[in-house]
């Protein structure tokens, strides 16, 4: 018995530092994904949980995406700062000094604090994780930063309505790389329930920083086999 409660409670910790290299790793797990090919580690960890699956989103899954994103902060942040300094106001109002002060607050202060933006989220892409439980009962997401949990949300499986793609293109001079995230839809008449319970969810992310189309619908495939999206039966209407 004490092997078992061991076992056990190491299942419940498991966590994204903790996932497992690879394969799934339950016997429990559905066909579904026990049949699917090994998942990339540096993007998603799948374990089995009693009650479905656990995806795991890691930090530094976009760090190529986020290195550029720095560089081009700080090509912009170290030349607007020295500016900055060499033409800082030196305490005299004349003519000169105050051609100085526009020209400076117009275009140097708006490149340091482009700069400053890059560089602070070039920061949370590489430290951001999620992990995302998925079963017949329901769905829930923990996105951490740094470790430090920062939002938590859940959504009954009665609530989910379909999971949707979305896509996202950064711009040339980031290198143009596309990424996919997979969202949660809610039923729209959930918050209108007869139990009053409110969620306040109409769209929950389940799944992001995804650098290929088809990890993403292989993602989309798994989860919706765990929620049974195509196995609800519609509700029945008037004679």
């Amino acid at each position: 018995m004490g092997d078992g409660r061991k076992s056990g409670q190491g299942q419940a910790r498991l966590s994204c530092t903790a996932a497992p290299a690879g394969h799934l790793a339950t016997p429990a797990m559905s066909d579904t994904a026990r049949s699917s090919q090994p998942w990339p580690n540096g993007i998603v960890r799948v374990a089995g949980t009693p009650s479905g699956i656990r995806l795991c989103f890691p930090p530094l899954r976009a760090w190529r995406f986020a290195l550029r994103l720095a560089l081009s902060g700080i090509a912009l942040l170290v030349p607007a700062l020295i500016a900055s300094v060499a033409f800082a106001p030196t305490g005299k109002y004349d003519a000169a000094a105050l051609l100085t002060l526009v020209l400076t607050a117009a275009f140097v202060y708006p490149l340091l604090l482009f700069g400053a933006a890059f560089v602070v989220v070039a920061l949370l892409a590489v430290s951001t994780s999620l992990t995302v439980d998925a079963g017949a009962h329901g769905m829930r997401a923990v996105r951490r930063v740094c470790g430090i949990k920062v939002r938590d949300r859940k959504l009954p499986r009665a609530a989910i309505a379909a999971l949707e793609q979305e896509t996202a293109t950064a711009p040339r001079g980031l290198g143009g790389a596309s990424f996919y995230r997979l969202v949660a839809l809610t039923r729209p008449s959930w918050n209108e329930s007869a139990d009053g319970r409110r969620y306040n969810v109409r769209r929950m992310v389940v799944a992001d920083g995804i650098p290929d189309e088809a990890l993403a619908q292989a993602l989309e495939a798994l989860i919706s086999g765990h929620l049974r999206l195509g196995a609800v039966t519609p509700p029945k209407t008037g004679d």
